[in-house]
């Protein structure tokens, strides 16, 4: 299978191999949902009350962090991903409700 010019798949960090402790685990978890929630405070009341935005953005910000996307994946890619994330969250009830929760959680 030949590879899509500007994919760079193996972008992505991949765990070490020596095993960390489960409290590094933790920690680098706690960083992460402390650097998303550092960013949506900051981007969600610059995008509006649209429901569809608001589970974009926090789609696309997540896949940024989690350097899913980046500079080196194409456009069409970064969009198909990101729709089909959003439309997971928006058909499962329960996913739509804890975007709600947080992204309320934030506008406050």
């Amino acid at each position: 299978m030949a590879k899509k010019e500007g994919h760079n798949v193996n972008k992505r960090k991949k765990p070490s191999s020596k095993g960390g402790s489960s409290m590094e685990l933790v920690h680098n978890t706690a960083k992460k949902q402390a650097d998303l929630e550092t960013v949506l405070r900051k981007m969600l009341p610059h995008v509006g009350s649209n429901l569809n935005a608001l589970v974009l953005t926090q789609v696309m910000v997540v896949l940024k962090l989690e350097n899913v996307i980046g500079e080196d994946i194409s456009t069409d890619d970064s969009k198909q991903m990101i729709k089909v994330i959003k439309n997971s969250i928006m058909n499962d009830p329960d996913k739509r409700h804890q975007t709600l929760r947080l992204i309320q959680k934030l506008l406050k």
